[in-house]
Parts: C-alpha cells; structure tokens; sequence
C-alpha cells in the first residue's frame, strides 16, 4: 500500500497497485475520484468542496473502498464508498481558518487530524463524529498548525506530527500523542533545532 498526498490532491493505492486519486476539479469545485482499472481511468464526481484549494486525503479501507476527507468551504465532511453508494458524512461545521488535513484508518476505523478554528483538531466516529482540540493555536496573531500527518502504533493509538507556523514566519515541528492517565489527552511536542 503507498500514498500520496499534497493541498488539493491524494493519491493511493493497493494491490494489484492501481492508482485511486481524489482532487479537486479547478473549474467547479467539484471533488472528483478517479480509478485505473488496468485499461483505463474511471472518474466521477462524489461531492462539492466550493474552492479548489481545499485539502484533500485519501484512504482505502480492508476491502479496497475509497473513504475520502475534504472540506466544503468551511465544513469538514467525510465520504466513502460503501459498496453500492458514496456516502457523506459532515464532522464539523466549524473549521474555519487555515485549513490542513489527514486521514488514516485504523481497523477500517476512521479518524482525521485537521486544522479549523484556528486550532488542531482530532475526529474520530464510534457511531457518531466526535472531534476533540489537540492543540490550542495562538488566535491573536496568524499561527496556524499545517503540513499534518498521522500514524498509530501497534495499540491504535494516534500519533500526530505537524508544523505549526507563528506570526513571525518561524516554523516548530511538533508532534502529539496521547496519554492515558485517568482520561485521554493529548501532549504536543515541541522540537526545535539548538540555537
């Protein structure tokens, strides 16, 4: 299984290692899906982001299913395939500001580590979305946290790494995890090069 993604684009695959991408159609605004079959490319159209900028991530699941994030404007929404139909599934109404995201599963389970509200979120679905604040981001100035990944260890817990961007332009490579203690919370990393 490999995987590729940048701001607008996501690119996946798994055996026979034919190419799954989602992007975003730069004259509509349309997300697209689009899959090699061996012969030729299949594509169509399974949802509306409304700015072509928009981040995108890719995932596909056990049975070889696409299951896709992306934002709508400012919502944070979730579609997938679920044999017969693309389903969609809105998180957060709210993600507002600069705007990363990534998508991993974990068990066929979903998750998704997103910027929106000017802070770094964590969504995850037991039956339901449920999104959490992972990091509280500077809202007086312009910091933002971008450039987001997630893995999970052999316990399924999340690990996060992403850059988070001050007001002066500097950059701090950060990472969460989370520890339990009497209840779940995340402690973000900070690393930073030696003066």
């Amino acid at each position: 299984f490999w995987k590729l993604e940048s701001p607008s684009l996501a690119i996946a695959s798994n055996a026979p290692y034919y190419p799954r991408i989602a992007y975003h159609s730069t004259h509509n605004g349309d997300l697209n899906y689009a899959q090699w079959n061996g012969s030729q490319w299949i594509t169509e159209t399974v949802g509306y982001t409304g700015n072509t900028s928009r981040p995108v991530s890719l995932a596909l699941d056990s049975s070889g299913n696409p299951r896709i994030a992306y934002l709508e404007w400012t919502t944070l929404k979730y579609v997938y395939w679920n044999g017969s139909a693309w389903i969609i599934e809105t998180i957060d109404n709210n993600a507002t500001g600069h705007n990363d995201l990534a998508l991993e599963l974990d068990n066929n389970n979903p998750y998704i580590v997103y910027s929106g509200n000017n802070n770094l979120n964590f969504a995850s679905n037991s039956g339901s979305w449920t999104s959490e604040t992972i990091d509280v981001v500077d809202r007086s100035s312009v910091n933002y946290a971008h450039y987001l990944g997630m893995a999970f260890d052999g316990n399924g817990n999340p690990k996060i790494a992403y850059s988070y961007r001050e007001s002066n332009g500097d950059q701090e490579l950060r990472f969460a995890q989370t520890l339990l203690l009497n209840k779940k919370a995340y402690l973000p990393i900070i690393l930073r090069p030696s003066p």
